[in-house]
């Protein structure tokens, strides 16, 4: 009761200070047909990191004053979701207390615009669940906005339509199922009425939380957001061990996507500006200042030159900045193509700058723009970017690794790592077996003969030959990656108290099917990693029961023979115990006992080197590497 209370107040004492800030902007001519937001994503609000609530909770109340935004987008995962040190995911209600409490602090009457992610929607059964908190504390979840939505203002002179676009499951299954995005058909059609009801001479931005390649239906997604002028998302965060900070993508000429790094562990958030129809934007990180985001001339490599206007060498006879610190701004300096500078002067109370320059002296090529900033504190912000006044010669942002993490679709690199590895863990033990058949009879061309007779005798593929040998072992390390593809991982309660199954494809719970597609890339880890060292660690106990000595037994069981399969062995223990832990977590008692691909499965690999260690030495099949029986000599041959 007391935290409420202290929001109402402090929401009556900035009441005052936005009205004024926004009344000095609109009177002046020079802030007309400009607006400028704030975006910030993956803010993860945990109770075990109070750190990042307070630093949050701070920039909402403190920065926001001093940006003095049109609006928020806060494009998805709100709170963090994840207990048990992190190994299982639930919804906490005291995080979204937190987050809600912390965005009543900003200035009153400041549109705050979120959206779900898919930590936001970890063991949610549907959007009007009980443990669905996103209905009550969040901005647009209490106006009744639980799945995408639009938000039309008129902002000086324009009308914006901010469109979000809610990927989340429709049943929010648990960790770590739900990193793909999924729009239902009810979704699509809902996605559909919102984009046809849009104006074309509005301005629309669209945001939502998953990058197109995170979705399964990528090509609906940006078919969809070609309507507008960007779209804005997160999810990826920084790409770990990569810290990617500028994962910028342009989809053909037109369709800009921009996805931010995260709030969680970055602390970052952008600022986003359309200031005379070019969009703007610049990507900051918490207590950086001063911040500078030059909107007129816009950096060259985001021009989407179909969407926004021709330059007009008639009007735009000023280089146009904003301009941003916790302290006043001393001085701001424009310098074109690295001439002298010139001195910016503010327009009314701030934050833009203005700086005269004639624009026919750089109507054709590429320029350089750089802006310098200084606040009262001494502290020197630098800008710098091409420009250009001849769309012709804009040359868009193009870098590779950004390219191919936007440009790819992970659903569909994961459905192709499903059917290649199912292909290969059922046909490779096989395989091996006719080729081994071939090689004693010598029913191939001699070169092919030969060649094949190579690989057989390379250490790794004989210790696997040696599996195919044992009929158990051959039978279950084909029959095991086949029922994998299809049949049931885990049976228990997947989301809040409704009972199902967690297949490769999908989840089956509460009478409906979810295709997710972590399970395919799951699938891929299991029989492309782990199934095939217990293969190799198998045909390893074979080959050290069926040689005594020899200079086979020097070759493949030498010493660091035996090391290099301890390690692949603990390596694949501790992969398959992690992603175990993680299940029984997940799933409880009724999931231990009925977990296919946990509990099974290490029962099932134990019972297989258990049996390597006691089957018959007769019984393994050496005869191919050893002696070719089959072999014939020349004086046969012939």
């Amino acid at each position: 009761m007391n935290n409420l209370v202290f929001v109402l107040f402090i929401q009556l004492l900035n009441l005052s200070t936005f009205s004024s800030e926004t009344e000095f902007v609109s009177e002046n001519g020079a802030y007309s047909g400009l607006t400028w937001s704030i975006q910030i994503s993956d803010v993860h609000i945990s109770f075990k990191h109070p750190e990042r609530t307070k630093d949050f909770r701070e920039f909402v109340s403190k920065y926001l004053k001093i940006y003095n935004p049109d609006l928020v987008l806060c494009s998805g995962d709100l709170t963090d979701g994840k207990i048990k040190r992190g190994l299982s995911s639930e919804q906490v209600e005291s995080e979204w207390r937190d987050y809600y409490e912390s965005i009543m602090t900003r200035p009153s009457g400041m549109p705050w615009l979120d959206i779900r992610g898919n930590h936001d929607n970890l063991n949610v059964l549907n959007r009007n669940s009980s443990q669905n908190f996103y209905r009550n504390f969040s901005s647009m979840g209490r106006d009744g906005n639980l799945e995408s939505y639009k938000y039309t203002k008129s902002i000086r002179g324009r009308k914006y339509n901010f469109v979000a676009l809610d990927a989340t499951l429709d049943v929010g299954t648990r960790f770590p199922f739900n990193f793909i995005g999924d729009f239902s058909e009810a979704q699509q059609e809902k996605i559909k009425k919102l984009v046809g009801s849009l104006n074309e001479e509005d301005a629309t931005i669209f945001f939502g939380h998953y990058p197109s390649s995170t979705v399964r239906q990528k090509q609906f997604l940006l078919d969809t957001v070609s309507a507008g002028l960007v779209y804005l998302n997160g999810h990826l965060h920084d790409l770990m061990i990569l810290r990617m900070h500028d994962m910028y993508s342009m989809h053909g000429d037109e369709t800009l996507e921009l996805e931010l790094v995260d709030w969680k562990w970055n602390r970052a958030y952008r600022l986003l500006a359309v200031d005379q129809g070019y969009l703007s934007h610049v990507d900051v990180r918490f207590g950086q200042w001063p911040v500078i985001l030059p909107t007129l001339p816009k950096n060259s490599q985001f021009l989407l030159k179909s969407k926004e206007p021709d330059f007009d060498f008639s009007k735009n006879s000023e280089i146009r900045t904003l301009v941003f610190s916790d302290v006043d701004i001393k001085s701001v300096t424009c310098y074109v193509n690295g001439g002298d500078g010139i001195a910016g002067k503010i327009a009314g109370k701030g934050p833009l700058y203005t700086c005269p320059w004639n624009p026919e002296n750089y109507r054709i090529g590429l320029h350089r723009l750089k802006i310098v900033a200084e606040d009262t504190l001494g502290r020197i912000q630098t800008v710098e970017h091409s420009f250009t006044l001849d769309k012709t010669a804009a040359v868009s942002f193009n870098r590779l690794l950004p390219k191919i993490i936007l440009g790819i679709s992970f659903s569909n690199i994961f459905q192709v790592l499903y059917g290649g590895s199912l292909i290969l863990s059922i046909s490779f033990l096989p395989l091996l077996n006719l080729m081994s058949k071939f090689i004693t009879e010598r029913r191939l061309p001699d070169r092919l003969h030969r060649i094949i007779q190579y690989l057989l005798h390379t250490c790794c593929i004989r210790k696997c030959l040696n599996v195919t040998s044992v009929k158990v072992l051959f039978y279950f390390f084909t029959l095991y990656p086949a029922f994998l593809a299809v049949g049931p991982w885990v049976i228990g309660s997947l989301v809040e108290d409704s009972y199902g199954a967690q297949f490769a494809w999908g989840t089956y719970v509460d009478n409906q099917v979810m295709y997710n597609q972590v399970g395919y890339f799951k699938y891929a880890l299991q029989t492309l990693f782990i199934h095939p060292v217990i293969i190799l660690i198998c045909g390893h106990i074979l080959e050290c029961r069926a040689y005594s000595s020899g200079q086979r037994r020097a070759q493949c069981n030498s010493m660091l023979t035996h090391v290099i399969m301890a390690v692949l062995f603990l390596a694949a223990g501790y992969v398959f115990l992690f992603e175990s832990i993680i299940f029984w977590l997940q799933f409880g008692v009724l999931g231990f006992i009925f977990g296919v691909i946990t509990t099974w499965g290490l029962l099932l690999y134990c019972a297989a080197l258990f049996w390597s260690f006691r089957v018959s030495k007769s019984s393994v099949y050496t005869n191919v590497i050893v002696d070719d029986h089959a072999k014939k000599t020349d004086d046969e041959e012939d």
